[in-house]
């Protein structure tokens, strides 16, 4: 988490998968959940921004998602990175699932490792 100046960072908020990892949400989706957190709102419907996500919402206060088909909860978390992280650059780097059109972001950790190899 970020201190000092958080004029400084950009936020990125993320879910944690079933295997332990941070899985940042799309760009359009982080922005609802930002706008909805200045707001103080406390449910938001994921869907409302990726239509891909229509069976998810996050309650902000508990800082969890729930699927709201199959009843799980998962814990989300707002993070901060510099503004010359890939965060702040609006670097994405993703893969290619199994289906057509079917593209993952990877976690910010390993963004962060790909973006600096890839620039270097």
């Amino acid at each position: 988490m970020a201190t000092g100046n958080k004029a400084l960072y950009v936020v990125v908020w993320e879910w944690e998968n079933k295997q332990g990892r941070w899985r940042p949400y799309p760009p359009e989706v982080t922005q609802q959940l930002e706008r909805a957190h200045a707001k103080n709102l406390t449910n938001v419907l994921l869907g409302d921004s990726d239509p891909s996500l229509k069976n998810y919402s996050v309650n902000i206060p508990m800082m969890q998602q729930h699927c709201l088909i199959l009843g799980e909860r998962v814990p989300v978390r707002r993070s901060f990175f510099s503004q010359s992280s890939p965060a702040g650059q609006g670097a994405v780097w993703q893969w290619n699932g199994d289906s057509p059109n079917d593209w993952y972001m990877y976690d910010m950790c390993i963004l962060c490792v790909i973006e600096s190899s890839w620039t270097t």
